[in-house]
């Protein structure tokens, strides 16, 4: 059963059209329908649909959908990513090629070598080629020119450097990136006009999802190709939109009518997801917001649902407390789907290990391997099991270029390794002899050593701490129980097999698989978009986590505003929110986004000391006080 403004958006034939949809408003349904209302009923040809998501799981689910609504002969709509549509234009107008895309240790290889020939001491910035690359990316996705750009990691001077430098390696090496095959799309069809010309005969109709999304080259992509008709149908939520970082500027997607003053705007205020007070809350915190669309959405659930605030001294306290809670919960109502949310990945570390050793990880997803699954780890016990004489192939490959020294495979066949064998291998490269000698040499310290000097010499003479904190894989948490670990096994043989069980049981667990109806879902609040569950927990919300501590501009800050909002909506039924009082030994303060939704209520709160008692939302208020949050923070 369709509501006026669902079927008002399937029913647009021609022309702009901005379908703005609130959580739960069922977007997905109205975008299939309307792809089936213009193929079957005005008999447009498939052929001349482009329907375009972010995700190319979503463009699968919708493409799925679609032929299960319709009879064969309506089939041959193009649905696809931004990126992929984009790399099909390349393929087929510059003979682009998937050898010709940069992979991830290339590209790593040439901003280090680029930051060198620039001058730049790299190894005085913390997670410097990750920022860096993020940077490049940003500047590409949304057209700002380098020059103009203010970088974090680098002066501007230094930035624009760096940029030159690794654009040329690039260029030498015939590669693109990721975010080349927009800037390249959009250069191809403003220079080639016939190019453009051949896309807009092809492609009359565009449908974008998540259309919030977009970043400045993709929206200036879209308009050339669905000129001049104008047939552009945009779906999305501006209060949904939490993907800055990237480059997405919600403000095109609010300026959209602006653009084209003729579009029809409608507006999807029905939430079929979550009950009464749930809806109700989270519009209380999102009208906080200053830059946006302001609507109203009506719940069509007919309860009022549960919101409730939990306290806790810190992590480990919210942990047990939690998986507690959780495991009473599935313990009452099997088929209840759980899911716990937090603003980044280290929230979860233990929490998931409570659930876990309640059995109730179940066949779901965690987002956050346990520490000794960690990529870090298992490379640093990756060398101490290849110490000594004849390693296992399989095992020297992984550790090969880890830290990197351009070692090639070739030489190194056979199923266990004779030093002396691939030596030879290379007997007229003298360079390649020398780094392999070198590598021999670390490999017999390591083996003479006792568990923990062999880690510290892995980290700091071989340089994989340096290394992992690179590529981004350094994780202090993980570190910490490795080095307990090695502590108390000095024989590596028996720290080797302790870690190996650890292994076993991991793989045990996750091939139990427990009934789907006791999995707990663990998400952040970017990854949980787009889905839903019966009861969600969000983890800390704290000042300094969320809003996160590095948000200082309002348009940062309105930006964590709707990733929480997105994280509270994924509720259906209920909605704890737990923040805790100390982290380490600082203290922590509850978040301003408390504040914000105990405002929504006028009953008077009830008071508890207890530091992790259950209440409703009502009393959040309350609880702000008790706990000392400033004043200046709850405004």
């Amino acid at each position: 059963m369709l509501d006026k403004a669902q079927q008002r958006a399937i029913c647009h034939v021609r022309g702009p059209c901005l379908t703005i949809a609130g959580p739960g408003a069922g977007k997905t349904h109205v975008l299939v329908r309307r792809i089936a209302y213009l193929t079957e009923s005005c008999r447009i040809p498939p052929s001349q649909l482009l329907v375009i998501t972010f995700t190319k799981a979503a463009a699968k689910e919708m493409q799925r959908r679609y032929r299960d609504a319709v009879p064969p002969e309506f089939s041959g709509v193009a649905f696809g990513t931004f990126h992929s549509i984009f790399f099909h234009m390349l393929r087929e107008t510059e003979h682009l090629s998937f050898q010709s895309i940069l992979d991830s240790g290339t590209k790593q290889h040439i901003l280090k070598t680029a930051s060198i020939r620039a001058g730049i001491d790299y190894r005085r910035i913390g997670d410097y080629f990750n920022s860096l690359a993020g940077e490049i990316s940003f500047i590409k996705n949304t057209g700002v020119l380098p020059e103009e750009y203010e970088p974090s990691v680098l002066t501007q001077e230094e930035f624009v450097r760096v940029y030159a430098e690794y654009e040329r390696m690039k260029e030498d090496l015939e590669k693109v990136d990721f975010d080349d095959m927009l800037t390249q799309t959009k250069r191809i069809l403003v220079k080639r006009p016939e190019v453009l010309e051949r896309y807009r005969k092809r492609f009359s109709y565009f449908l974008v999802d998540e259309a919030q999304d977009m970043n400045a080259v993709q929206y200036e992509i879209l308009q050339m190709l669905a000129g001049p008709q104008d047939n552009l149908f945009l779906v999305g939520d501006d209060d949904q939109a939490i993907y800055a970082f990237r480059g997405a500027e919600p403000k095109l997607f609010l300026g959209f009518t602006k653009d084209y003053p003729q579009a029809k705007t409608i507006v999807l205020q029905k939430n079929y997801r979550c009950d009464r007070e749930i809806v109700r809350k989270a519009q209380q915190l999102i009208r906080h917001n200053r830059v946006r669309f302001d609507k109203e959405l009506v719940a069509e659930s007919r309860s009022d649902g549960k919101i409730r605030y939990l306290s806790f001294a810190d992590a480990r306290e919210e942990a047990a407390q939690l998986a507690k809670r959780i495991a009473e919960e599935k313990r009452k109502h099997p088929a209840r789907t759980v899911a716990v949310l937090y603003r980044n990945h280290l929230q979860n570390r233990f929490l998931a290990d409570e659930l876990e050793a309640a059995g109730l990880s179940g066949g779901g997803k965690k987002t956050v391997l346990a520490w000794h699954d960690k990529p870090f780890i298992r490379t640093v016990m990756d060398y101490l099991v290849a110490a000594g004489n004849h390693p296992k192939r399989d095992v020297l490959l992984r550790i090969l270029n880890k830290p990197q020294r351009y070692l090639p495979r070739k030489g190194v066949e056979d199923e266990t390794v004779d030093w002396e064998k691939w030596l030879a291998f290379y007997g007229s490269q003298p360079d390649i002899q020398e780094i392999i000698r070198r590598f021999i040499r670390d490999m017999a310290t390591v083996a003479s050593l006792p568990s923990f000097a062999a880690v510290q010499y892995v980290l700091h003479k071989i340089g994989l701490l340096a290394y992992a904190k690179e590529c981004g894989e350094y994780d202090e948490e993980a570190l910490s129980e490795l080095f307990l670990l090695a502590k108390q096994l000095p024989d590596k043989r028996r720290l080797s097999e302790e870690w190996k069980a650890l292994q076993k049981e991991a793989v045990k667990q996750q091939n139990a698989q427990p009934d789907e109806a006791v999995t707990v879902h663990f998400h952040t609040f970017h990854g949980a978009k787009g889905l839903e569950f019966d009861h969600v927990y969000i983890l800390d919300v704290n000042e300094g986590i969320t809003p996160a501590r590095q948000a200082v501009r309002p348009e940062q800050t309105e930006e964590e505003r709707r990733m929480f909002y997105v994280a509270m909506t994924r509720a259906k039924h209920e909605l704890s929110l737990s923040a805790i009082s100390r982290q380490g030994s600082e203290k922590l303060y509850p978040s301003r986004f408390l504040k914000e939704l105990a405002e929504a209520y006028d009953s008077a709160s009830t008071n508890s000391s207890n530091t992790s008692d259950t209440m409703d939302a009502s009393s959040s208020d309350s609880m702000l006080s008790r706990t000392g949050v400033p004043s200046d923070v709850s405004k």
